[in-house]
Order: C-alpha cells, then structure tokens, then sequence
C-alpha cells in the first residue's frame, strides 16, 4: 500500500472514532440531565430524555441504569405497566446489569402491592444474601421478610397451618439478619417492630403451650428493645399495645361494635289502594363480648347485644284499612344475651357450644316476641386443603300477644342441622359446598288435613332443605368477590288451606310447599387500610307448587300456580376517621348504607302476608369497632 493510502485510511478511522466519541457525549448529555430532572422529581420531563438516550445508546454502559430510572420515573406517575416492562428491561440487558437487584426488587414490590404475594417471593428468593449485604441487597431482603410476614398471616387464614409456620419462621431469620448491622436507630426500631409482630404470629400458630410460651418471650423481648430506643409518641403507643398483647396472649378481652345511623326509608305496595312515602328514621346497635380464657385454647365468652330499627319490613296485613305502603314498616327493638364455650386446637377440630336467649318489642305488639336457643359450631381441618364443618341447633320463639281465630299460630320451635364442606384450590381461592335441613314445628296452628274442612288434628309443619354452592375469591389486595347458588325445597305438612274466593273456595293441599333457585353475589372492594365499599345483590325465584294465584281485585283465580321473585340490593361505604393506635379503644368509621328490596308476584293477596312490595332505606352515621 502507498504512503499516501495508508495516511487516508488513517484518517478516515480517526474522523469515525471521532464521530462515535462525539456521539457518546452527546447521548451522555442526555442522561445526564435527564437524571437530573429525575432527581428534581419532574418525572414526566425526565421520561423522554431517558428514552432517548436508551435509543441512542443501546450498548452504553449506563444503558441499564437508565432504562431503570425509566422504571421508577414511570411508577412515580403511577403508570405501573410500564414500569413493570422497564424493569423486565432491566433483568434481561444483554451482558447483564447492576441494577438486576434493584429492579428485581421494584418488580416485587410492584407485585406485592397487587396481592400477588408467590410471584414477589418467586422473584426476591434468589436475591438473598446471608452476608456482606449492600444497600440494595438490604432492600430486598427487607422486602423479602415483610412478604413472609404477609405469606404466615395468610396460610394462616386459610388454614395451612404448616405453611404459616414456615413462611414466619423465615421471616424472623431474615429480620434478625438485618439487626446484625442496622443503618441507623430507625431501621432497628423498625426491624424490632416487625420481628416482634412474626412472633406474636407464630404463638397464635403454637401447637401447644410451651411453644407458645418460647415465641411469646421472644416477642416480648423484640417490643421491648423497640421501647428501650424511645420512639416519638406515635410509635411508642403502637409499641406498647404491642408489647400488651405479647405479655397477655390468653388475656380477658372485649370486643365489640357500636353503630349509630340515621336516614329514612321508602315503601310502597303494588295494591291499588296504596301510596309511597319517605320514613324519617334511624337504625342503632350495639354488640359485646367478653373473651375470658379457661386453660390453652379454651374460651369462655359472654355476649350481650341490642338493636333498634326504625324500618324492619313488617309482611303482615291486619284488615282493609290498613292496607296502605308505610303499614310496610314497623319499629323494632331487639336484646339478645349468650354464653358461649369455645373449646379446641386453634386450627384443628374447633368447637363452639353457644346457649342465647333474645326478646323483640315491635311496634305492632302482636309481633312481639321472645325466645330461647342453643347451637353447636364443629369446624374439623381435614387436611391443608380442604375443611369440614358441621352445625346444629334448636331454637323456640313464643309471640304472647298473638292471637287471631286460629289462636297462637306463631309459636314454634325448630331445629337444623348444616354439614359443609370446602375446598382451598389455592390460598386465594375456596369452593363451599353444604347442605342445610331444618324442622319447624308450630305449637297451636291447625289447619285442615287432607282429610277435607274442618279435619285439622296436627300443628303445621315445615321441612325445608337448602343445598348451596359458594365461590370465595381474594385475587389482590382490592377485589374480594363471593359467589353463592341456593336451591332449597320447603315442604309443608298439616297446612291445607281453603282459599276465600268470590264463587268458590278451592281446598289447596300443601298450601304452602315450593321450589327456590337463589343466586347471591357480593364484592368487598378494599381501596385502603381506611375506604372500603361492599355491594351485595340476590335474587330468588319461588315456584310454589300448589297455591294458585289471584288476580288484583282479589275476586278470581288466575289459573297460574304463585310464582315470587325476591330481589334485594345493597351498598355500603366506609372509611375510618380515627384509627386505634391514636385512640386505643378502637377504630371510628364514617358510614353510609343503602338496601333496596322488592317482592314482584303473580298473585296479590295472602292470608296472612303481604305480597308486591318495595322498600328503600338510605343511611348514614358512625360505627365503633372495639378491638
């Protein structure tokens, strides 16, 4: 080659080294001011400066870095599917990239936020170190143990008793592993908080007394070195409740909740004669327990309640002149006591013998009544994923002042039993299945046989059985959807009715025997630890088999047998306003409710009920939940 080649070539190389250095510094001066915007927080402004420079320089060294200050700049303004895509950028850089830690770690807490507490563990398990931790390292592991943490308390929930202890046990390793060489006085007040709330975990998941009594120690101490580094105010009240309920895990303790509404209601019936009105009134509660420990994992528990409802649907007709929308609505007071026995391993076979009695005064006293019960609650873990249970009762109710020509036709008594069983596909999901029979027998209402008129010897009779399929889902931390079908059957024995007709009075054996399909829904929205909403619709439709409808006037048969749907609407907003730890009673909620019902037939009139009506009530006021 010719000098004068040689020297061109040489030049040419120098002029496109030149370039690409140029073109370096130019695509550095973009990352630089746009992680100066980032760090000024003008997100949004440092967004496309980071893109273009990751377009530039694709191969750069500090590629990687931008392409995760892309992530964080995007979940700063909340576009959180971008961000995740940033961050998978990040893990899968060619060459690999030192920011692979705090993006796995952004994308954990991306899916924790989400609910999605395996897919955060999938992703922070091959992150941790047990020595030599950098800050970012100490980042992940703390992320690590809090998903534990939230991991215990769920198997727990669901009953996977091994899983809990596993998840809780981690946890505290991972949180004593980070006390070795804590940042500061916060981080290690903070790390003794948490560790102390994993093992006040772990002796609620004991199997016996004496490992409750090892974890309970070590919580007690954890609180305690929290307190010994005098926390602001705030802090050390949470801490002392804390450190109360370690000391006296089998402690008296009462619990309740206070509701004060107000509002009103509207009613209407669909009989021509009647008008709709709005109600003024207000609906009030209040319910204790008393929680007092026997020996390990026995209970003995106290309950007192009452109740006030200024719109309880009243369904009774008492004569023509009464037949007007707000004879609908009635006030109602209600005082219930019980004793219980609660008995059993936490989550194992539990058992809950409960004796109640109550008294209802109405304002129609006629629907006044009292009566006595005793039920028994059997709750058997099989195996991790699937549950037992088994429920009893017998109940009596007596209305003393009652009284129409068939004398005391509302006492009763009745009694039931309800297996159930219910599968846990995974711990976010469950499918019930059960089964419910019940007996009621009144004690003075006889009606004609099939005998004919004027035949009665034997108390009517109900025998109804219900068979119901539950679908319970928590997908995220959000959205808690139920899913209920009901199919009952309600027979009746001893209840043949002669039905007054103008021109005839058909005799209707097994008056009052039908068919029921009933599907229920309901959805929990948790927005916050603060604001939740709860909708709630059913439907029923009942095909009675043997009762014929009536027309309007109420003078013929139609020819149809009755046929009822049963529609019921509610709503319900909450959002606590003053929490426990700054009041230590505990937490005050703003709420607002709304409940609609309707009852739509093909027949107009009953003996002794009120068919096609409608009722809204709107309320609003405080609820007090005691803790």
């Amino acid at each position: 080659m010719s000098p004068r080649k040689h020297a061109a070539l040489v030049w040419i190389f120098f002029l496109a080294a030149s370039g690409v250095v140029f073109a370096q510094a130019d695509a550095r001066d973009l990352y630089d001011r746009a992680l100066e915007l980032y760090r000024a927080e003008t997100f949004a402004e440092a967004l496309p400066l980071f893109q273009e420079f990751i377009a530039a320089s694709p191969q750069d060294t500090k590629a990687d870095d931008a392409q995760w200050y892309l992530g964080r700049a995007f979940l700063k303004l909340g576009r959180i599917d971008e961000a995740v895509q940033a961050f998978e950028a990040v893990r899968g850089h060619e060459g690999g990239s030192n920011r692979v830690v705090e993006a796995t770690t952004d994308l954990a807490k991306i899916r924790l936020d989400r609910g999605d507490l395996d897919a955060a563990l999938g992703l922070l398990e091959p992150l941790k170190k047990p020595q030599d931790l950098a800050p970012e390292d100490r980042r992940a592991l703390r992320l690590l143990a809090d998903v534990r943490l939230e991991l215990g308390a769920r198997d727990w929930k669901a009953y996977r008793d091994q899983e809990a202890r596993y998840h809780l046990g981690e946890a505290v390793t991972e949180y004593e592993l980070l006390l070795r060489e804590p940042r500061d006085n916060k981080e290690r007040l903070s790390l003794l908080e948490d560790l102390g709330k994993a093992y006040l975990q772990l002796m609620e998941t004991g199997r016996d007394a004496p490992a409750a009594r090892v974890y309970q120690e070590a919580a007690i101490g954890a609180f305690g070195q929290a307190l010994d580094l005098n926390p602001e105010e705030p802090k050390k009240v949470k801490l002392l409740g804390l450190l109360e309920s370690a000391r006296r895990p089998e402690r008296v303790a009462l619990t309740g909740t206070v509701e004060a509404l107000g509002g009103a209601a509207n009613a209407a019936s669909e009989r021509p004669s009647a008008s709709s009105v709005w109600v003024p009134g207000a609906q009030a509660s209040a319910e204790f327990s008393l929680a007092i420990p026997l020996t390990f994992q026995q209970q003995l528990v106290v309950s007192a309640g009452f109740a006030h409802d200024s719109f309880a649907l009243r369904t009774f007709n008492f004569g023509p002149t009464e037949l007007d929308a707000e004879r609908l609505l009635q006030s109602t007071e209600d005082f219930n006591a019980g004793l219980a026995w609660r008995t059993g391993s936490r989550h194992g076979l539990r058992s809950e013998l409960k004796a109640s009695g109550g008294y209802r005064l109405a304002e129609d006293s006629e629907l006044s009544n009292w009566g006595l019960g005793v039920t028994e609650k059997l709750d058997w873990r099989v195996a991790p994923s699937w549950k037992l249970g088994l429920d009893g009762s017998w109940a009596i109710s007596r209305y003393p002042a009652y009284a129409t020509g068939s004398l005391r036709e509302l006492d009763h008594w009745l009694t039931g039993i309800n297996p159930q069983f219910t599968w846990y596909p995974s711990p976010d999901l469950s499918l019930g299945l059960g089964y419910d029979f019940t007996f009621k027998q009144y004690l003075n209402a006889k009606y004609d046989t099939l005998a004919g008129i004027g035949t009665a010897t034997e108390n009517r009779q109900y025998f109804t059985h219900t068979a119901d399929l539950t679908l319970r889902a928590t997908p995220g931390k959000v959205v808690h959807p139920t899913l209920t079908y009901s199919f009952t059957y309600n027979e009746t024995r001893n209840y043949d009715v002669e039905v007054q007709i103008l021109g005839t009075n058909p005799f209707v054996r097994d008056y009052y025997d039908y068919i029921e399909n009933a599907l229920d829904l309901g959805l929990l929205c948790k927005w916050s630890k603060d604001f939740s909403t709860d909708l709630k619709a059913k439907a029923a439709l009942q095909n009675f088999l043997n009762y014929p409808a009536q027309d309007a006037a109420g003078d013929n048969l139609t020819g149809e047998k009755r046929r009822d749907l049963n529609i019921t609407l509610g709503g319900e907003l909450k959002y606590r306003i003053w929490k426990k730890e700054k009041n230590r009673f505990g937490d005050l909620s703003a709420d607002v409710r709304t409940v609609y019902e309707q009852n739509i037939s093909n027949t107009y009139h009953e003996n002794s009920f009120q068919t096609n009506y409608r009722t809204l009530a709107v309320t609003g006021g405080l609820v007090l939940e005691l803790k």
